[in-house]
């Protein structure tokens, strides 16, 4: 899955629902998710 997808439903989810929940999820999943270009060096 397209990361760029994931992050403009994670931005639809947070507008519906809250900002504050889903931006600590956001945050989270930014630290612990590894930048795309370090997916394709491996």
């Amino acid at each position: 899955i397209d990361p760029t997808l994931i992050r403009l439903g994670l931005v639809f989810i947070c507008l519906a629902t809250g900002l504050l929940p889903m931006s600590v999820a956001y945050i989270i999943g930014w630290i612990i998710i590894p930048p795309y270009s370090d997916i394709n060096n491996t």
